[in-house]
């Protein structure tokens, strides 16, 4: 469970920015869309959307929660020593090249409150540190400043390795997750676990749904989520093939086995669709080829439901960058729903960012769980709620953002632009 995201300095982020989904003390959809954590004073919300402009900075968000994932998982093993750091600065300030960028997470893992993050520049991590909360107190496992490490005595996995050479541009974590350390191995699992989809690699997620729907633990909810979409098909027929390592023959041998080894095995799936004679009679059933000749908002569906059902069943955060792209308002609409019902029973939280406005509906969301994204004078971006600007609860949210009364929507000269006249 996420309980705050704190970035700052990275791309469009300047000073440090929030986002919390920790539910602010009001009553509204309380029961559905808030849930209570043994330890946490406040209850968590099980779903926040980001609402702005083009260029506002929406995704950035979601890029810094990539980033930080990737850089958790990947930084001791991928890295090498000299390779610089892939970390984009916030380029607006003069000072901004010379200061690291901040990346911050507070999470739940087995039910203990974690407290980590890392402030990196192109070359070195900067800085480093791990806390967790027992009984409402934080207590230190390590802080790191540069090449200086500060072990406390009951975390022993890093009492062990922090004597260790630790390259400047890896993650004490990562190096620790390594060693199977009973600590950190849970907390890297979380980051590996992690899901963040984008407009740009859901097809990736098409072969995940579809294996999902060859367990059996899967099958029934996800054919229930997808029968839900109505896409017109009423099956589906989904086989495994072994890549042939022939169709490849003009690699060498060696890269040849490379890639089997790496490439899964092929999956084929098929939608079942009903055919009429001339008659109107039903006619044979015809199969069609899903990735060739269904709709791009039928595949991303698709492709949604697999993460979407495990992140249900396992409890553990989705993240989806333009929730609303390619899919009709009612389907993202019905998502949201979803992660705002009695079905969320395990703790599942969904950041998600979007334009379709119809969302800003006090029936589908709390005003702690609109979050306005935008930029300030300075070009930097900012966050805030609509419950932090104090509106009411009685408004009309989607009337009043599209007017203008909360910014975060592009500029006057956008909507008055007359580009033949002077």
């Amino acid at each position: 469970m996420i309980i705050k995201v704190t970035v700052g300095n990275f791309l469009s982020f300047n000073e440090k920015v929030e986002l919390s989904l920790e539910s602010a003390s009001i009553k509204e959809l309380s029961k559905s869309n808030t849930f209570g954590v043994d330890g946490l004073d406040q209850n968590l919300l099980k779903s926040v959307g980001l609402f702005g402009a083009n260029s506002s900075g929406k995704s950035n968000m979601i890029k810094a929660l990539s980033f930080m994932r990737s850089f958790v998982m990947n930084s001791f093993i991928q890295i090498h020593a000299t390779e610089k750091i892939n970390v984009d600065a916030f380029k607006l300030n003069t000072g901004g090249q010379s200061k690291p960028s901040y990346f911050e997470l507070e999470f739940i893992v087995n039910e203990t409150k974690y407290r980590y993050g890392f402030e990196v520049d192109k070359y070195h991590v900067r800085s480093e540190w791990l806390f967790y909360t027992k009984k409402k107190k934080e207590n230190r496992y390590f802080e790191r400043r540069e090449d200086e490490f500060i072990v406390e005595s009951n975390f022993s996995e890093g009492w062990n390795l922090k004597h260790t050479s630790i390259r400047q541009n890896a993650l004490f974590l990562s190096a620790l997750a390594q060693y199977n350390g009973t600590i950190s191995r849970p907390i890297f699992k979380w980051f590996e676990e992690l899901t963040i989809i984008t407009d740009t690699n859901y097809g990736g997620f098409i072969n995940y749904t579809a294996s999902l729907l060859n367990r059996v633990e899967f099958k029934g909810y996800l054919k229930k989520l997808l029968n839900a979409g109505d896409f017109g098909y009423h099956d589906l027929v989904i086989s495994e093939a072994e890549i042939d390592p022939n169709q490849y023959g003009f690699l060498t041998e060696e890269i040849r086995n490379l890639i089997v080894a790496k490439i899964p095995n092929h999956i084929d799936i098929k939608t079942r669709h009903r055919s009429f004679d001339q008659h109107g009679g039903d006619a044979e059933e015809v199969l069609m080829d899903f990735k060739k000749e269904e709709s791009q908002g039928t595949q991303k569906f698709f492709a949604l439901a697999g993460p979407i059902i495990n992140s249900l069943i396992e409890g553990q955060p989705l993240i989806i960058d333009e929730i609303d792209a390619r899919l009709h308002p009612l389907l993202s609409r019905m998502i949201i729903q979803l992660f705002n019902s009695d079905d969320n029973m395990h703790g599942s939280q969904l950041i998600f960012t979007t334009h379709n406005t119809s969302i800003l509906n006090i029936d589908l969301l709390r005003r702690d769980q609109m979050i306005l994204i935008s930029k300030t004078l300075a070009f930097a971006t900012k966050v805030e709620s609509i419950y932090s600007l104090k509106v009411r609860n009685d408004a009309s949210f989607e009337k009043d953002y599209l007017s203008g009364k909360y910014g975060a929507i592009p500029g006057e000269k956008n909507r008055q632009l007359k580009i033949f006249n002077n």
